[in-house]
C-alpha cells in the first residue's frame, strides 16, 4: 500500500521538507535533494536510527528501512546532507567549516598576505612615493632623471607606465630603477656612516636606468645620490658661512665694548 512519506533534507542551518510516495525509487530522492543543494555536490544522506547511529542510505532496500525507522520511532524523516569531500580539502561550499580550520597552520586572508609581502620587501627610508604617497617606500623604487626629487613605487610606476600622470611627470621621463635601498633606518644622510657610504657607492655603481619604449629621446642618467649629496654639501657650506658671520659680529662688538 502507497503512503505519502513527509521527508526532511538539512544542510547546516538550512533545512528543506517535501513529501514523496514511500514508493518512490531512492534515486529520485536523491535527484530531489542535488537539486536543493547543487553547491555541495557530492554528497550522501543520513539518518539517526533507534540507537542514534548515523545511517548511510544509497540503496532503495536502505530507503525502505529509513522508513520504517522513522516511523516506529514516530517522527519525520530527517536526512543529513553530509559532503563528502568535507575532510578531504573541501574545495567548494563547505570549506571554512570543514576540517581545515583544526590544521596546524594559519589560513591568511588576502590583506594579510599582501601585508606580509609588502613587509618582507627593501625598504627606502626617507624615501616617498609621489603617486601614492607610501613613506618609508617599499620594493623597487623608480627615481625619475627629468623632474625634481620625484620616486615611484612599483605599482605607481606601473600605473604610470599605462597613461596616468602624477603631477608634472610623464611616462616619457626615463626612470633609475633601484632595488636597494640607499640608506639604513639609523644611518645619517651626511655618509658619514662608513657602511653606508659603501652602499651608496655601490648602489650608484648598479642603478640600472629603466628604458622607456615610448619616447626615441635618449638622456644621460644622473645617479639621484650625488644630487642629494650636492644638497647636503650646500646645507653644510651655508650653516660653516652662518657660524663664520656669527662670530664676526660677535669680536666686532667686542671691540665696540672694548673702546668705549
Amino acid at each position: 500500500m502507497n503512503t505519502t512519506v513527509v521527508i526532511k533534507f538539512q544542510l547546516e542551518d538550512e533545512i528543506r521538507r517535501i513529501s514523496v510516495s514511500s514508493s518512490s525509487a531512492w534515486e529520485e530522492v536523491v535527484l530531489t535533494a542535488k537539486n536543493m543543494f547543487p553547491q555541495v555536490e557530492p554528497f550522501v544522506l543520513q539518518y539517526k536510527d533507534e540507537e542514534n547511529s548515523s545511517i548511510t542510505v544509497k540503496s532503495n532496500m536502505e530507503f525502505e528501512e529509513a522508513i520504517r525507522v522513522a516511523q516506529n520511532k514516530g517522527s519525520l524523516l530527517l536526512f543529513l546532507v553530509v559532503p563528502t569531500e568535507a575532510k578531504s580539502g573541501c574545495p567548494r561550499f563547505h570549506r571554512n567549516r570543514c576540517n581545515l580550520r583544526r590544521l596546524p597552520f594559519t589560513i591568511l586572508k588576502k590583506e594579510e598576505v599582501k601585508e606580509e609581502t609588502r613587509s618582507s620587501r627593501a625598504v627606502h627610508h626617507f624615501i616617498t612615493c609621489d603617486g601614492c604617497l607610501q613613506s618609508p617606500l617599499r620594493g623597487t623604487r623608480y627615481h625619475c632623471t627629468s623632474c625634481y626629487d620625484f620616486d615611484l613605487c612599483e605599482e605607481c610606476n606601473a600605473k604610470s607606465q599605462q597613461g596616468t600622470q602624477f603631477m608634472s611627470h610623464t611616462a616619457s621621463h626615463q626612470m633609475i630603477e633601484i632595488s636597494k635601498p640607499a640608506y639604513r633606518r639609523n644611518c645619517s644622510r651626511n655618509g658619514s656612516n662608513s657602511a653606508c657610504a659603501e652602499e651608496k657607492k655601490e648602489d650608484t655603481a648598479t642603478a640600472t636606468p629603466q628604458t622607456n619604449t615610448n619616447t626615441t629621446q635618449t638622456t644621460t642618467a644622473t645617479p639621484p645620490f650625488a644630487v642629494e649629496q650636492k644638497k647636503e654639501q650646500e646645507k653644510t657650506e651655508e650653516k660653516a658661512e652662518e657660524k663664520a658671520e656669527e662670530k664676526t659680529e660677535e669680536k666686532t662688538e667686542e671691540k665696540k665694548l672694548v673702546e668705549v
